[in-house]
């Protein structure tokens, strides 16, 4: 997988994009119903696509689809060390 991030001012948002390379990723993308989400899936790949700009990142939530299921809005936060 390959992942596109573009920041949305600073209210921690971003835009992070999805990009299958291989036939089975693909797949797994195409295979998705919008009216039954497999979250876990979904949110596991945005993590990665987060935490590739920022291993600090961590996602809050998926809140809008630009282009289900592979390019969305997302909130984050940065996790503080102690």
């Amino acid at each position: 997988m390959k992942y596109t991030y573009q920041p949305l001012s600073s209210k921690k948002q971003a835009i992070i994009e999805i990009i299958p390379e291989t036939e089975k990723e693909q797949l797994l993308f195409s295979g998705m119903d919008k009216d039954n989400i497999d979250q876990d899936t979904l949110y596991h790949y945005y993590c990665k696509g987060l935490e590739g700009n920022n291993k600090y990142a961590a996602l809050l939530s998926i809140d809008i689809f630009l282009i289900f299921p592979t390019k969305a809005i997302i909130s984050y936060d940065i996790a503080k060390g102690i």
